[in-house]
């Protein structure tokens, strides 16, 4: 499940509990449209509760909005070592220049993503 958090305007943050499911990038796309909009490319802040692997049809979901969206800067928060380690890995995986951090914090993560 997906829910919105308060952050910076400038700023889409979301915050994940629960297994991902294609539906959860269904209710995602249209915030991240009027961001892309709104400010020409995406800062976004996600924010997991517990780490549950997403559905394949989540995953496929997710793959695809790093190619549909012009996403500049991603920062995941997670109590998940592994997980705040793979997200510094994006950049190497991704065809399109993305800068992506792991933090441990959310007031870190915003500061990073301000800069």
């Amino acid at each position: 499940m997906i829910t919105t958090l308060e952050t910076p305007k400038e700023i889409l943050g979301f915050e994940i509990t629960g297994k991902l499911k294609k539906e959860d990038y269904n209710k995602l796309e249209p915030l991240m449209d009027k961001q892309q909009k709104e400010f020409g490319s995406l800062k976004l802040l996600a924010v997991y509760d517990e780490f549950e692997w997403p559905t394949t049809e989540a995953l496929k979901e997710d793959l695809k909005s790093y190619f549909k969206y012009d996403i500049n800067k991603l920062a995941i928060v997670s109590k998940t070592k592994w997980l705040r380690e793979a997200t510094d890995s994006i950049p190497e995986l991704m065809p399109k220049k993305i800068q992506s951090k792991g933090f441990e914090s959310k007031e870190k993560a915003i500061d990073w993503l301000q800069k």
